[in-house]
């Protein structure tokens, strides 16, 4: 295989453009949401009191002890990561356009925006 090419990926008889939009729209942004939603509901069993996670792994790094079978540092790690993650996906940021015009977006929304074909748009 081709070093950079993904199995199952090839479109045979595809111009680049129209590969990459199929791949975009029916794979890669699909794939992102489902994430986009598994983060989210990781992140609400995180934050929700009841389950004390933040006082887990203070109590578990000071008894040297596993937390969910991992060090207290891992979830520290993936705690603070996954904050650093929201925050990135929530980040404001400008985007120029072909005709030069800008909009400005967020990474989630972009992940988030259902995309229709340009032919098939109402007018």
């Amino acid at each position: 295989m081709a070093p950079g090419l993904i199995p199952g990926t090839a479109a045979a008889g595809m111009s680049a453009e129209d590969t990459i939009a199929r791949q975009v729209v029916h794979e890669v942004l699909p794939g992102l949401e489902d994430l986009l939603f598994l983060l989210a509901r990781l992140q609400r069993v995180w934050r929700t009191p009841g389950n004390n996670i933040p006082g887990k792994i203070v109590a578990a790094a000071k008894a040297d002890v596993p937390l969910g079978g991992y060090s207290a540092a891992d979830f520290a790690r993936w705690g603070q990561g996954l904050e650093k993650l929201q925050v990135a996906l929530s980040e404001s940021f400008t985007i120029v356009l072909p005709d030069g015009s800008t909009e400005d977006t967020t990474l989630e929304d972009l992940l988030l925006t259902k995309y229709v074909p340009a032919q098939e748009r109402a007018i």
